[in-house]
């Protein structure tokens, strides 16, 4: 049996299918500015770079939303590897001005990603819409 090892630049790295976190982890309530209620039905956007995810708030009005990236190589050792995480989150409710936020981290490698782990809470307060000129 014969066996050659090849040097990788300081990475071992599998061809294994899973799911890759792109954006920062966001997570949170929705409630409304003035009321302090919990608002539901309220569509959650996370956008990152390399992906785009989507969640609707419960009736509690908390959300957890990530974006993700179906990859097919999985780092098993790591070298000195870092770089940006960010996202931009998107809140939109039919009865509410759409609220928008973002985050943005420096950060060192992780096995799966520099993204990988990063968390952000927003709790995002949302302004009614105001009615039209002329109705009553």
């Amino acid at each position: 049996m014969f066996v050659v090892a090849l040097p990788l630049s300081g990475c071992i790295a599998l061809p294994i299918p899973h799911d890759r976190q792109v954006s920062p982890e966001f997570y949170g309530v929705i409630t409304d500015v003035d009321s302090g209620a919990r608002v539901s039905g309220a569509e959650v956007a996370v956008v990152s770079e390399s992906g785009m995810s989507k969640a609707s708030t419960a009736a509690d009005g908390m959300y957890r939303v990530k974006a993700e990236k179906h990859s097919t190589w999985y780092v098993l050792f790591l070298g000195p590897w870092e770089g940006g995480c960010s996202g931009d989150l998107s809140v939109a409710h039919p009865d509410y001005e759409t609220q928008s936020t973002s985050a943005s981290e420096f950060r060192g490698a992780a096995a799966n990603g520099v993204c990988s782990g990063y968390k952000v809470e927003r709790n995002i307060q949302l302004k009614r819409k105001s009615a039209g000129i002329g109705t009553e």
